[in-house]
């Protein structure tokens, strides 16, 4: 009891519940607001390179298809009259222009072929004139009645068969001036030679393959396009091409389309015609190439991963105005492959508006929006 009466105690519990007093305002002080105090419009703050400005621009839909090179023209050279083969002028990669001498095949043995036909002409031509003359002194003797009509049909007979025999000597002597022409080999057309199949000393026969020639001026590129895409392909359709070694991308068309599949699968060949003139390219080559299938000169775009599809089907763009976060209904038209995957948008924005471009998931619409400044935004990066 004394101790309960005692001044010190009481100063003790006086200051312990002053502690406490403060201890329990100060957590009431620090408790979070209400929902009278909570922000009404959130805020989302963006990066420079979150958005984007539609604007019209040309936009193609092309198709991916690949295949070798090949020569659109070619040409086999082989030995048009028998012998041996004297000189052979060319080798492989040199290039030849049409008519230029490329082999001697030796004339000797053709250079008598073509004086035994000319002696063979000369002779029929002398049995000619006998049957002409037969044939103008049975006319007289016929008109003066020594001999009879039979008589005279038979030296008629005689001079046409003379006749014929010179013509058919005539043509056999120019067979042997061909053969003796052709003993100088010539090119058919203007290229480079590919193969030499025979060397100098040899005896080659008729038809025996000498050489090839390659034109690349003009290439074709030949290609396989899947069923589900043939029916898109025309002639005349442009393609780019690139090449394996050839960095700049060339330009062709669609010349040519199979009418049918190619044996054991769903594949149509399509023929591409390349120009060549400058030698860029080789036959043979493999190449990766666009045929155009649609171009749009002017078509208003935003990139692909602006636009959301909903669970309904519609599809729409977050649009910012004045600030604020807008959805917008949009209807799209072409895809494009190229230009980071840009999509047409044919209704819903205008030229100029200001878009999200990529996809940051379900956005609350009226959000005011802050747009990082650029050197800000490359500090975040």
């Amino acid at each position: 009891m004394k101790l309960l009466r005692s001044r010190p105690f009481w100063l003790v519990l006086l200051l312990v519940l002053a502690l406490a007093g403060a201890v329990t305002w100060r957590k009431q002080g620090n408790k979070p607001a209400g929902p009278a105090g909570a922000t009404e419009n959130a805020s989302i703050e963006l990066l420079a390179a979150d958005v984007t400005r539609t604007e019209a621009r040309a936009l193609q839909r092309n198709l991916r298809v690949s295949g070798s090179l090949r020569a659109v023209s070619l040409a086999t050279v082989k030995a048009r009259a028998a012998g041996e083969l004297r000189d052979l002028l060319v080798r492989e990669g040199e290039s030849v222009r049409a008519g230029q001498v490329l082999a001697h095949i030796e004339p000797t043995e053709l250079n008598l072929r073509v004086l035994q036909a000319t002696e063979n002409v000369s002779a029929a031509r002398g049995q000619l004139d006998i049957a002409k003359k037969n044939l103008d002194n049975s006319k007289t003797l016929f008109e003066r009645g020594f001999i009879s009509a039979t008589s005279l049909q038979n030296a008629e007979a005689q001079t046409m068969t003379a006749q014929a025999n010179v013509n058919a000597n005539i043509a056999a002597l120019n067979l042997t001036r061909k053969a003796l022409a052709d003993a100088e080999v010539r090119a058919p057309i203007n290229g480079i030679i590919a193969a030499r199949l025979v060397q100098t000393g040899e005896r080659v026969a008729l038809d025996t393959r000498l050489l090839d020639i390659v034109d690349i001026s003009q290439l074709e590129l030949e290609a396989t396009v899947p069923a589900t895409d043939i029916a898109q392909v025309r002639i005349g359709q442009a393609v780019s091409l690139k090449a394996e070694g050839v960095e700049t991308p060339i330009s062709g068309r669609i010349v040519r389309i199979s009418p049918a599949n190619q044996a054991g699968s769903r594949s149509y060949l399509v023929y591409a015609q390349v120009d060549n003139r400058d030698g860029r390219l080789r036959a043979g080559l493999f190449a990766e190439a666009r045929i155009t299938l649609e171009t749009r000169p002017a078509a208003l775009t935003v990139p692909g991963t602006a636009v959301r599809t909903l669970s309904n089907g519609k599809t729409m763009v977050y649009l910012i105005e004045q600030g604020k976060l807008v959805e917008r209904a949009v209807r799209t038209g072409m895809t494009s492959d190229d230009n980071g995957g840009l999509i047409e948008v044919s209704e819903g924005l205008a030229a100029g508006d200001t878009v999200v471009r990529i996809n940051l998931g379900a956005l609350r619409s009226g959000s005011s929006v802050n747009i990082a400044a650029p050197a800000r935004a490359e500090q975040e990066r």
